[in-house]
């Protein structure tokens, strides 16, 4: 899992090792029985379920976020405040970044695990939003993060003014686009749909343009890398 390299590596910005626990530990087996009892959240309006399994989904979407967010997220800012010194360059602000964005796309995704809610979202851009918060700002922001970590050139050296420029971008792209669908979602625009009618054409181009920032941000990373794996080698 991408969160491992958060784990693993942030401690080495911090000079402080990150103390795992028993209650650590069953937290992230709850987290892995939650994602698999969670299926019924993804059918509420697909097919036909019995009262017992919308009413399972509802409750464990609920339950899925406690571990993610008191283990994880809360667990890493109490360990970013203890440190004595954070050394900020791009690997540790897109490891920090992605634990952010998965943190915030779990919340719409427990808002949408509401049978009240579901009824009305499910089929809107309201879903899509979702997933690519915690894809485009966790899970992807979390592997630039290692592949940054695998190429910097010394443990010591600041954050450039070209990786600041692309974290920047990359963050902007990211938050500007999953916003865009979740509007989207809020005002019943529809997902899946064959015509995109012109009445939501404007959040699909602005959307757009938010998505050419995060693709111009990752080319600069996936170069960076490159260019840099190129030169060990060489």
């Amino acid at each position: 899992m991408a969160v491992i390299a958060v784990y693993e590596i942030v401690p080495e910005y911090t000079g402080k090792p990150w103390k795992t626990s028993r209650l650590f530990a069953i937290a992230w087996t709850a987290v892995l029985l939650f994602v698999i009892a969670v299926y019924p959240h993804h059918l509420l309006q697909d097919v036909n379920m019995p009262a017992w399994m919308l009413a399972m989904g509802q409750i464990v979407s609920y339950l899925s976020g406690i571990p993610l967010i008191a283990v994880t997220t809360f667990s890493l800012l109490v360990y970013l405040r203890g440190a004595r010194a954070m050394r900020w360059d791009l690997a540790a602000s897109l490891l920090v970044l992605g634990v952010a964005g998965w943190t915030a796309g779990s919340v719409p995704a427990i808002v949408d695990g509401m049978i009240a809610v579901n009824k009305v979202m499910h089929n809107t851009q309201w879903v899509p939003g979702h997933f690519h918060t915690y894809l485009i700002l966790g899970e992807v922001a979390m592997a630039f993060g290692f592949m940054a970590w695998l190429t910097r050139c010394s443990e010591q050296a600041p954050m450039g003014g070209l990786d600041r420029a692309g974290f920047m971008v990359y963050m902007l792209g990211g938050v500007g686009f999953v916003l865009l669908f979740l509007i989207s979602g809020a005002m019943s625009v529809p997902r899946r749909w064959a015509v995109h009618a012109e009445e939501w054409h404007l959040q699909a181009q602005i959307a757009s343009a938010f998505a050419a920032l995060v693709v111009l941000a990752a080319l600069l990373f996936v170069l960076r890398y490159l260019m840099r794996i190129g030169r060990s080698a060489g």
